[in-house]
């Protein structure tokens, strides 16, 4: 007998080969295709999956319905629904790969609210999810916006509502989108605003009027910018430019400087010599080649730090002096003095001391000590971490969950994680499982219970094999048996009991099953084993805990009557 070390689970796994038996290889029809690598390309799944077939596209359903690749171009799906190209002309498709539309609009805008803008013959028009056109014809239309969808016919703006009604006919000089249930509009030279049935709530009045933003809109009048409330009410206007409202803080400027007002009509005054909008919670300012931060509060950390860089989590990374450090979106700061950092995930961040990897909270302080190669990001409690040139992972004590024996790993999503083992990728569970054995060129991560895998040169998707019923098939062997099912987890058969070469073996996992074709059986170290027999034909959801599995003994089936 001779043994075979190959590499599977958190500890060293051997196949015992045993002489005059043939084994065979397992079959990648075992796994849970949704579609076999076919394609030339394929994209992450969003209800659906694009993939690119001789220059055409076409998509994949979750169900493993493919829409033959037909499509010039496509985008993703809106309201349920994609607008599609085939030979000049624009079509739409809902997730089945049914027509809406068939193509035969010279240009077309994404579904929204059940609406989209579609062009026939130089004018717009506006196409149900049914796929009937609303009967208005307008010289021009845009995107449906709170319900309401902008259009324009003889110089003169009005609004249509989802339903295809005509709301407000086109008498405005000019109009806006509707914000926050008001929009902008002119009449004659000035502009102010009317609320959804079209009455003026503000009188026009301003030379210029911008969206409601939390609550806020900039205005002109008398040559200088500034804000109203939705009242009217004059927040401030006193400034030679001004911006919208985002994310709670509106940029201004007076005299060369630059400034904010807040959505509650608070100003930081206009003194910096650059700023930017505000992004989750924090707009970047400069002052003297320094950068700092305004919060939407109106709160200033004062400029201090050389570069920013990503924003993760509530903290965005910041740097000082060659060290990096973080800031938070209430203003407190994590002093840069780590060599490098990564981003927040799950309330933890990467960060290296003295050439090692560690973690540490959003207070600065290390909660697992620097020790590893590199790392990854926390996901669903776990993280990748290289030691000793090979990747494991830790939870957020810091303790080893699958020890470190691959080449590569990937962070876990939906329950798996992909990993590289002897040049290949497939995946494991959090419980160093083998659910889908190492054997692909290229692996994506699981979204949507569908992940993108690529084989010799070709790209397909795989299902999520602790999601899906796995149909379990008849396996023949010889001399060998197992005994009883022990439970069953995630799609997986746990057995236990079995006798060979004399001793007994308790197993962890089915890995693998195919007609004809072997079974990987994961066991406690250091009784570890691959075995062939005949178990139940059916489907795992017809397999119950204590059902009887059999041996198989050229054509003659036995039931084992006692448990080892």
């Amino acid at each position: 007998m001779s043994t075979k070390k190959i590499g599977i689970s958190g500890m060293l796994f051997f196949s015992i080969i045993f002489p005059n038996v043939q084994y065979a290889q397992v079959d990648t029809a075992v796994l849970p295709w949704l579609a076999k690598p076919q394609f030339d390309e394929a994209y992450d799944f969003n209800g659906a999956g694009w993939i690119k077939k001789g220059g055409k596209f076409g998509f994949i359903t979750k169900e493993g319905t493919i829409v033959q690749p037909q499509f010039d171009e496509v985008y993703n799906f809106y309201d349920g629904v994609a607008k599609v190209k085939v030979g000049g002309k624009w079509g739409y498709i809902d997730r089945d790969g049914k027509w809406i539309a068939r193509p035969q609009f010279d240009g077309a805008f994404n579904f929204s609210n059940g609406l989209a803008v579609v062009i026939v013959q130089g004018k717009y028009r506006l196409l149900t999810k049914q796929g009937r056109l609303i009967p208005f014809v307008f010289d021009f239309a845009w995107d449906c916006s709170e319900g309401m969808v902008k259009v324009q016919n003889n110089g003169k703006i009005g609004y249509v509502n989802s339903n295809g009604e005509m709301i407000i006919e086109p008498r405005f000089e000019d109009g806006n989108n509707f914000c926050e249930s008001v929009a902008a509009v002119k009449v004659g030279s000035r502009w102010g605003y009317i609320n959804k049935q079209g009455e003026q709530i503000i009188q026009p009045q301003f030379d210029f009027a911008g969206d409601f933003n939390y609550g806020i809109a900039r205005i002109k009048k008398a040559g200088k910018y500034g804000f109203i409330n939705k009242e009217g009410k004059l927040i401030a206007s006193e400034f030679d430019y001004a911006w919208d409202c985002i994310d709670g803080l509106a940029r201004i400027k007076k005299e060369g400087k630059y400034g904010y007002v807040t959505s509650e009509g608070k100003i930081v005054k206009a003194k910096y010599d650059e700023a930017e909008d505000c992004s989750s919670g924090l707009a970047k300012i400069v002052q003297e080649g320094k950068i700092g931060f305004v919060t939407k509060e109106g709160n200033i950390i004062k400029p201090q730090f050389d570069d920013v860089g990503k924003f993760s989590d509530g903290m965005l990374e910041v740097k000082k002096d060659e060290k990096y450090g973080f800031v938070s979106v209430e203003g407190t700061v994590v002093k840069p003095k780590f060599e490098k950092v990564l981003s927040f995930s799950e309330g933890l961040a990467a960060a290296s001391e003295y050439g090692r990897w560690g973690f540490i909270d959003k207070s600065g302080n290390w909660v697992i000590k620097p020790m590893y190669d590199d790392v990854g990001s926390f996901s669903e409690g776990l993280v990748e971490v290289m030691f000793e040139n090979k990747w494991g992972y830790i939870d957020k004590k810091g303790d080893w969950i699958i020890k470190p024996q691959f080449d590569n790993a990937y962070n876990f999503s939906e329950g798996v994680a992909d990993v590289k083992l002897g040049g290949k990728w497939g995946y494991i569970d959090r419980n160093s499982n083998v659910v889908i054995p190492a054997q692909f060129d290229a692996t994506y991560s699981f979204n949507e219970g569908v992940a993108v895998v690529g084989m010799n040169g070709k790209w397909g998707y795989i299902k999520n094999p602790l999601t899906v019923q796995q149909q379990v098939q008849s396996l023949e062997g010889a001399g060998v048996f197992v005994g009883t099912v022990k439970d069953i987890i995630g799609g997986e058969i746990i057995v236990a009991g079995s006798s060979i070469a004399q001793t007994v073996h308790i197993f962890d996992k089915l890995c693998a099953f195919s007609q004809g074709k072997m079974i990987i059986l994961n066991a406690h170290f250091p009784m570890m084993t691959i075995v062939k027999c005949k178990i139940v034909t059916g489907n795992i959801t017809d397999i119950t805990k204590g059902m009887k599995v059999y041996k198989y003994t050229g054509g003659k089936k036995r039931r084992i009557e006692k448990d080892q």
